[in-house]
């Protein structure tokens, strides 16, 4: 391995191809894990090599990729799980921008990238939209999400779908890079991607600093610690060209992060200010069962800026799943970037799979079955019916995240899976602290499960105070861990949860025998102070009988008696102080036992402590060796270094002396050749060079003559070109107006006389035509023909009507006389405005205010009528016109041209163009 490595001392570009492919052949042999070290500064020398040339992976990503590959598995196999995996994470993640990797599972989707030709010097190269997106159709939201914050109409738009179709991909792989690459208008768009919420004006004012820093190239020198300073900064961004865009993906966290109300204000004023300042866009992205929370804001604030309607079906975006059709164009698609080629028989049945009965195939399900299709290297479609269901790959998918966990900590994965579904198909929030309180005994395997399943993104991290949370990241995902491991589990947490009890029991037991021995010792050592005591009383009562036995007779029977009771006493006396004695003895032999058995535990746990100072010794010796070895790649780093320095000098030395020796030898050629020719050609050229000047003028005075001709007799031709066609224009214009004018005549006589109806289908076709000739915007009294638009707004007003126009329904506090004095315009208490012909027929009705409406007014021109309402608003509402009268007819017309089996097929499609 040394010797490949030394090539790199040496290596110029035409070598280092060669040694590419030998280290990608060392690569797939076995490997000690002594020789992790040499390895490791083996890697730090192609890493200075890729560097010198400025390009890093996208250099070689194939042999990046097999560097990554080989030492995710030496830390796996020395038990360094946590590094192994974040290392194959990047493996995954850069197979994926190359294209050597179809399917991504359950990771966001990142935009592509292409490797740099190392003939390049240097190289931009920028982000482009995902494969996926561009293949499925997304491209197309895209598209319109990108017009939507190019356009003025959306200051909001709210992305919301199911969990899993792609939310945040399209934003993330889509979006952001189709913002990046091309300015909207004249502003630079600077997209601000916000997931976490837990100090939403921290991590938002972090994020927009290095947005900012990523499109202009200079950092930010404010301060971005409150919203206030956000707030400005943005301002700041309009004044500087830039249009920002404000992305809050997976927006529902927001309302876990802060279940209190009073907590949220914070941030729906922010939202509520930059929804007014000028050239600031604002994406709220979530799952659509969330939506109604998005209500409160409507409640609480006042957002003029959106009509006080934030549900509004123009601020809201959906994404739905895939159509099947899209499904198979993104799987053919990835998988031919990929060189992944699929069976079409077997991307037919995976697609049908997929869809099931709904007929719409999960963007999720899609790349994690897909994934495993390619980890499986199944390929055809008898392999893939071997295989089993699409519920297997799943189940594959998961295994594999459990397996990076290491077999050792295997069951606490699954317990850990288990533990964050529940028998609703939900995914309960669970913290630290309650998940291993289930795991009873194998808690301390707990951290490194949660940091890699959470890394894979199989399992969302919350941060919160007081504890941090932790839940599954697909719904999806539910059913297949409670379907796939629900026996095994609840039997495993039925066992967990007997170890627990019995280990409770067991040291109840413990302390309940402690405490009992504690009482024996006290209570037999009572017991004897008491006997003892009724001892020395007993015997000195009988000595005072016997001395006062014979003073009196009287009483000598009954102080025998009394000595006899006595003696008794004594005796009591004396077995109880037997008895107490034996206990204390089995008290003392009981305790004995006990310290015997303390010792023994003592003594093992004394061995533990010496094995876990071997095995602290061992790991300071490998942290010793590990310490080397980075000295040892830091100093191979500096010699690669000076070597690469001292290649490039004499490169340079060399190329510089080449490049003189070249130019001398060319310059003496030509000056030979020059010498011979010269005193030759010097005389004839003389002679040439006057005669080409003479004919050169002459040559160019006649061009010059010819040229004007050409130019006036085109110019001429234009002309009358241009005088023809409009002529032909004007007349064909005028037969079309006489047309025209006929047909609104018939129309109206046809209308007394005959069908209403059909009159109005006949006026709307003759309407349509109109419009077609009018579109260049002239004044109405310059149109070809007038009876059409007359016709229309006649029949319109006199049809029979399917509902009847209702008066105000309260008092009326303002009118006002139209311009040309044929229409009056009023304002209400019902909160609306109407307009009205003079004889008291209704045109039109103009609801939407909250609140009554205090006075109406014309503009000049009669096209336009203003109202100003008790809500705190004025508004601009149109008066009809051709365009709106031909809605206005198609709404009549419409059940009459689906329904009338009569009609023909120019007739049933009279309106599909009028909107």
């Amino acid at each position: 391995m040394s010797k490949i490595f030394t090539h790199l001392e040496r290596a110029s570009p035409r070598y280092f191809k060669n040694l590419f492919t030998e280290i990608s052949e060392f690569l797939q042999t076995p490997l000690d894990i002594g020789v992790e070290a040499e390895l490791s500064v083996g890697i730090a020398k192609i890493t200075a090599k890729t560097n010198q040339s400025e390009s890093n992976h996208q250099y070689n990503p194939q042999l990046y990729i097999s560097i990554l590959e080989r030492l995710s598995s030496l830390y796996f196999e020395q038990s360094d799980y946590l590094k192994a995996f974040n290392i194959k994470q990047e493996q995954l993640q850069i197979e994926q921008q190359y294209g050597f990797r179809a399917f991504v599972g359950a990771s966001y989707l990142n935009p592509q990238r292409q490797a740099i030709n190392s003939a390049q010097l240097q190289a931009e190269n920028p982000e482009t939209i995902a494969e996926e997106i561009a293949a499925s159709g997304r491209g197309q939201d895209v598209k319109r999400l990108r017009e939507r914050i190019g356009g003025t109409e959306h200051k909001l738009t709210i992305i919301h779908g199911q969990s899993g179709v792609g939310k945040s991909s399209i934003l993330q792989g889509g979006l952001i890079p189709a913002l990046q690459q091309e300015a909207i208008g004249e502003r630079d768009a600077l997209p601000v991607l916000l997931r976490v919420y837990t100090d939403w004006v921290g991590m938002l004012g972090q994020s927009l600093a290095q947005a900012f820093e990523e499109v202009r190239g200079n950092q930010l020198f404010a301060n971005l610690d409150s919203s206030a300073a956000i707030l400005e900064q943005l301002r700041r961004n309009a004044d500087r060209n830039l249009l920002t865009v404000l992305i809050f993906d997976q927006f529902e966290e927001f309302f876990f992060v802060y279940p209190d109300q009073g907590q949220r204000r914070a941030f729906y004023e922010f939202l509520r200010v930059c929804l007014d300042i000028p050239f600031v866009k604002v994406i709220l992205s979530l799952r659509e069962d969330y939506l109604h929370y998005l209500l409160e804001l409507d409640r609480l604030f006042n957002l003029t800026a959106i009509n006080n309607n934030i549900l509004d079906k123009n601020i809201r975006y959906h994404l739905g799943n895939f159509l099947p059709a899209d499904a198979m164009a993104v799987v053919q698609s990835l998988t031919e970037r990929s060189h992944f080629y699929l069976e079409p028989a077997l991307i037919d049945e995976l697609v049908r799979d997929l869809a099931g009965e709904l007929g719409e195939v999960r963007p999720i399900e899609l790349q994690i079955v897909g994934m495993q299709l390619q980890t499986e290297k199944i390929t055809t479609l008898d392999k893939y019916r071997q295989f089993g269901t699409k519920e297997k790959l799943v189940e594959r998918f998961l295994e594999e995240v459990i397996h990076d966990c290491g077999a050792e900590n295997e069951q606490v994965a699954r317990l850990v899976l288990y533990l964050l579904t529940d028998e609703n198909g939900t995914r309960p929030l669970k913290t630290r602290a309650e998940l291993a309180a289930d795991l009873a005994t194998e808690a301390d395997k707990l951290d490194l499960v949660l940091e890699i399943f959470v890394a894979s993104r199989l399992v969302l991290l919350l941060p919160e105070s007081p504890a941090d949370r932790y839940q599954l990241v697909h719904d999806y995902l539910v059913s297949f861990i409670r379907q796939q491991q629900s026996n095994e589990i609840l039997a495993e947490l039925a066992r967990e949860r007997e170890q627990r009890l019995q280990a409770e029991e067991k040291l109840k037991l413990e302390q309940d025998a402690k405490q009992i021995l504690v009482n024996a010792q006290q209570e037999a050592k009572r017991e004897i102070r008491q006997g003892r005591m009724q001892l020395r009383v007993s015997s000195g009562l009988a000595v005072c009988l016997l001395l006062f036995a014979g003073i009196s007779s009287l009483y000598a029977f009954n102080q025998i008696q009394f000595a006899k009771e006595a003696d008794g006493k004594k005796q009591e006396a004396e077995n109880k102080v037997t008895t107490a004695e034996a206990k204390y003895k089995l008290v003392n032999q009981n305790l004995e036992a006990t310290q015997k058995q303390q010792a023994a535990i003592q003594q093992k746990a004394q061995e533990l402590e010496s094995k876990k100072t071997d095995a602290e010794q061992k790991f300071q010796a490998a942290q010793k060796n590990q310490q080397a070895a980075e000295k040892e790649s830091k100093l191979a780093k500096q010699k690669t270094q000076q070597a690469n320095q001292s290649l490039l000098a004499a490169k340079a030395d060399l190329e510089e002396v080449n490049q003189k020796a070249s130019e001398l030898q060319e310059k003496n050629a030509q000056a030979q050749e020059s010498i011979k020719t010269a005193s030759e050609k010097i005389k004839t050229a003389e002679v040439k060079l006057q005669q080409a000047a003479t004919k050169q003028q002459q040559a160019e005075s006649q061009a010059q003559q010819a040229q004007s001709t050409v130019n006036q007799a085109q110019a001429k031709l234009a002309q009358a070109q241009k005088a023809t066609e409009e002529a032909e224009a004007a007349r064909e214009e005028a037969q079309k107006g006489t047309e025209l004018e006929r047909a609104g005549v018939n129309a109206l006589r046809q209308f007394e006389y005959a069908g209403e109806l059909e009159s109005l289908v006949a006026v709307m076709h003759s309407g349509k035509e109109l419009k077609t000739l009018v579109k260049d915007g002239r004044p109405l009294e310059k149109y070809p023909a007038i009876s059409p638009i007359f016709a229309l707004d006649t029949i319109l007003n006199k049809i029979k009507e399917r509902n009847q126009f209702q008066g105000h329904q309260g008092g009326v506090l303002s009118v006002s006389f139209s311009p040309d004095g044929k229409t009056i315009a009023t304002a209400s208490l019902d909160k609306t405005a109407r307009l009205w012909r003079l004889n008291g027929q209704l045109l039109q009705e103009f609801k939407g205010h909250q609140g009554i409406v205090l006075s109406v007014s014309f503009s000049s021109d009669g096209k336009t009528i203003a109202t100003a309402s008790l809500d705190n608003t004025a508004r601009l509402w149109p008066v009809e016109n051709l365009d709106r009268l031909l809605v206005r007819g198609c709404n009549w017309l419409h059940d009459y041209l689906q329904n009338n089996p009569n009609l023909g097929e120019s007739d049933k499609r009279l309106c599909d163009d009028i909107k």
